[in-house]
């Protein structure tokens, strides 16, 4: 009579666990939500620059700095009363705050970039949040800075 040849309990055993363990090094090695993490900040790091370079061309358009209060207080990026992408009522801004959609767009952006964990877009100048500050030292220099940042400050100064 001739023999089947099959797996034995134990091999099968030995087998689901090397592939359990290379996959479980594999995820981890991945960290998705690491990932997304990194890609927030880097779209964070992209706006902050952005909201900067539009604020300072529209200073040196101006030649003035009388929107933009030299007391050193940092304003939200903000207008109005907002409603978040899952909020069922819409709530004030927080104050301080500035409105600077009105002052850059469309001519210094095109739009005004928001925070990527408020999960909305700026359409509407009069009620939004972007989730940045803004900040002018006594002596006009202006700090843009995402409170929201997840893995290390994120601040540019010009």
């Amino acid at each position: 009579m001739g023999h089947t040849r099959a797996f034995t309990m134990v091999e099968l055993l030995v087998t689901i666990g090397v592939v359990a363990i290379l996959m479980s090094i594999v995820l981890v090695a991945l960290n998705p939500e690491k990932q997304f993490r990194s890609a927030r900040e880097a779209k964070r790091m992209a706006d902050v620059s952005v909201i900067l370079n539009a604020t300072s061309q529209y200073l040196v358009d101006h030649k003035t700095q009388d929107v933009l209060q030299k007391d050193n207080i940092s304003r939200y990026i903000a207008a109005g009363n907002y409603k978040g992408r899952w909020d069922l009522s819409p709530k004030p801004v927080q104050e301080p705050n500035i409105n600077l959609c009105e002052i850059l767009t469309p001519r210094y952006s095109a739009n005004l970039p928001s925070d990527p964990s408020l999960e909305t877009e700026v359409e509407d100048c009069q009620n939004y949040d972007s989730g940045y500050m803004l900040t002018v030292s006594p002596s006009g220099r202006v700090i843009v800075s995402a409170p929201y940042s997840e893995i290390q400050p994120i601040v540019l100064i010009r």
